[in-house]
């Protein structure tokens, strides 16, 4: 049997008053409403995808109320972008790797600690800046979200101590569609004409097939080509160079963010780490005042000189490629010329050799670069190196293979030596 309660008139009224007091306090929760700008209508294409980016943190606006849709959007901002709408790649990151990549322009900024997260997988430029304030391409912003995304689904491997992605094999059918675009016309060309031995295509007659083993940089974009992150233009050009605007990042995080990612298919392993070409030095400075520039800032900021000259390494393999198309048989073999390393951001070992060593002595490090042959469980040839003396001890440098595979080559011959790697010097010269 249930007993009522029968309230006097005067506690009820009591009641009703402490209720009235506690909604006041307290209002309901309303509707969540869009963040309003000045310079965003609901009629701007993209109002749906910022307004949503901004509820949710990943955009902000400026202090003058403003959101600037249609200006470039740049490096440090697409680093937030990136890790606040992904914030599981950070602790991947940073839990399996050391340390990227030292600038002395990503510190002291409103950024820092997003640029600090991003240089681990989007380094800088082949001057030794970041420019965290340079506008951000479109292929870089689609990669940079594509690598993020994948870290934060924990679709990645350790091995060897190397941060490597676990992404899917992209179709036969989305290496055609790559090709219809102006940029990449001459990639079938290109691949029948690499000397690279493919035993599962050795005649090279199924480039659609098979383009993803030669032209391995490529993989995440056709990736992205097919789910469609990354849309091409009108005319059939892709223009992956192109600045994007603030609007258009937002579109493509939203679009990646609630794309299912392709099942059922081969993973390909891909390193976690990738550098957009030609990333060039500034075409004002000198290559001598690049060195100079940056070999102090190096000496200056690492005063203990071996994790000095370890950083300089970190700088070199993470922002250089190695011209892989002369090796193919594609093109000619680059000058090895530090102008050219530094201007093009890729070569071979004797370029590595002769920057890493100038910029060791810019940073205060007695250099020699030696001059001999190397082999690998899958090459061999003449070969450059360097070798340090640091506190009367030799410290030998390898950045040519660093930059080839992403694995450490300072001062460890030893231990790969018991991989199959062998290094037999010939000259020495020091810088």
């Amino acid at each position: 049997m249930t007993t009522a309660i029968r309230l006097k008139p005067v506690c009820l009224i009591s009641i009703l008053l402490i209720l009235s007091l506690i909604l006041i306090a307290c209002p309901q929760r309303a509707e969540a409403t869009p963040a309003t700008f000045s310079d965003l209508s609901p009629g701007h294409w993209a109002y749906q995808d910022i307004t949503e980016l901004v509820d949710l943190g990943v955009l902000g606006g400026y202090s003058d109320g403003t959101v600037r849709p249609d200006r470039p959007v740049t490096r440090q901002e697409l680093a937030k972008i990136c890790f606040s709408l992904f914030p599981g790649a950070i602790p991947a990151i940073k839990e399996n790797l050391s340390g990227g990549p030292d600038y002395p322009d990503i510190h002291g900024l409103w950024g820092t600690d997003f640029l600090l997260v991003a240089r681990n997988i989007a380094p800088g430029y082949t001057d030794g800046n970041y420019r965290p304030n340079t506008p951000a391409s479109r292929q870089e912003v689609a990669v940079l979200l594509l690598h993020a995304a994948l870290l934060n689904r924990n679709s990645y491997q350790i091995a060897d101590g190397n941060l490597s992605l676990l992404v899917p094999q992209p179709t036969e059918e989305a290496w055609v569609k790559l090709t219809s675009y102006r940029e990449f016309k001459n990639l079938p060309e290109k691949y029948r004409q690499a000397n690279r031995y493919l035993e599962e295509d050795p005649r090279k007659e199924n480039f659609s097939r098979y383009a993803g083993h030669i032209f391995t940089n490529l993989n995440t974009l056709v990736l992205l080509i097919e789910m469609q992150i990354l849309r091409g233009y009108s005319d059939q050009t892709m223009r992956p160079e192109r600045n994007v605007t603030r609007a258009e990042a937002c579109a493509m995080a939203l679009r990646l963010m609630k794309h299912d990612f392709p099942t059922g298919r081969n993973l390909i392993v891909e390193p976690a780490v990738f550098s957009l070409k030609p990333n060039p030095a500034g075409e004002t400075t000198a290559v001598s005042q690049t060195l100079q520039k940056l070999g102090a800032y190096y000496q200056e900021r690492y005063q203990d000189p071996l994790l000095r000259a370890k950083m300089l390494y970190i700088f070199m393999i993470n922002n250089y490629s190695y011209h892989w198309e002369f090796i193919d048989g594609i093109t000619e073999p680059p000058p090895a010329t530090v102008e050219y390393t530094i201007k093009h951001g890729a070569g071979l070992s004797g370029n590595f050799a002769l920057l890493y060593a100038q910029l060791a002595d810019q940073a205060g490090l007695t250099a020699t670069v030696v001059s001999g042959t190397a082999a690998n469980p899958s090459l061999s040839g003449p070969h450059h190196w360097v070798e340090l003396t640091i506190d009367g001890q030799t410290i030998e440098v390898d950045p040519t293979y660093g930059i080839c595979t992403g694995q450490d080559f300072f001062n460890n011959f030893k231990h790969w030596g018991n991989q199959g790697f062998t290094w037999e010097a010939r000259d020495r010269k020091k810088v």
